[in-house]
This record gives C-alpha cells, sequence and structure tokens, in this order.
C-alpha cells in the first residue's frame, strides 16, 4: 500500500473507530495478529484489542473525539499527533466520573501491512489525563 493509503488508514481508525464508534471496522482495519503495545496482556491482540480500547474510551467519556493534529508516514509506518478531548461521563480505571472536561496530546504510531494495522505504540499524556479528573 502506499503511504497515502497508509495514513488514510490511520485517520479511518481515528475518525470511524474511536471517534464514531463504528466498532465493525476494526476487522477491517485491524489484522487478526494484530499487536497494541499499550494494553494489558490478554487484551492486546487482534481487532479485539482495538474494539475494546474503543468500548472503554467511549464508555468512560461518551463525547470522545481525537483530533489529528500532525500526520507523518513513511511506508508502511504512520506517526499521528493527537489531541483526545472528551467529559470523563463514565468510569475509567475503577474510578467513577468526575464530569470534568479534558484535553490532552499523545503520539500515536501505527504500523500496516497488507492494508491493515499490525502494530500500535501509544505515548500520552496520561497524567495529565489523570490529573484533569481528579485521580492525582
Amino acid at each position: 500500500m502506499s503511504v497515502e493509503e497508509n495514513k488514510a488508514l490511520f485517520r479511518r481508525t481515528y475518525e470511524e473507530l474511536l471517534n464514531g464508534g463504528d466498532l465493525s471496522v476494526a476487522e477491517q482495519l485491524v489484522a487478526p495478529d494484530f499487536v497494541n503495545h499499550e494494553a494489558p496482556p490478554g487484551r492486546d491482540r487482534g481487532p479485539e484489542s482495538m474494539r475494546g480500547l474503543a468500548v472503554m474510551l467511549r464508555s468512560a467519556f461518551p463525547d470522545l473525539h481525537f483530533e489529528i493534529e500532525d500526520l507523518v508516514a513513511e511506508g508502511e509506518v504512520v506517526a499521528g499527533r493527537l489531541t483526545m478531548s472528551g467529559t470523563h461521563e463514565g468510569p475509567l480505571m475503577g474510578r467513577p466520573r468526575t464530569g470534568h472536561a479534558v484535553a490532552f496530546e499523545g503520539l500515536t504510531i501505527l504500523y500496516f501491512s497488507e492494508g491493515k494495522c499490525v502494530h500500535r505504540v501509544n505515548r500520552a499524556e496520561e497524567n495529565a489525563l489523570l490529573i484533569q479528573i481528579g485521580i492525582i
């Protein structure tokens, strides 16, 4: 696949699956042997891993929105600088809802092969999120 096609797959992952909550696109976008390097063991493989991430985030933040600020690609690797925003209206990591609005930045790198995502590496300002919802 071309660099532009891989960038389009990255956009679809965030726009359709995470922002839109369309869990059915996970099968189209994510390879069966996909590894999500930030998910806990047992929940880090295949399309189910990305569906689980979408469900967890959208349950905690029903108005979840990822804004793609920058997108850079080379070959089958696409890196995106993202801003996540939403209102904490559901449980997150065992913590009850706070009603607080949050916004923080992160960097996600998706690796593609044959038109599907095979690896996800994510680095986010998680402390900023925890501060904004009052855990820290």
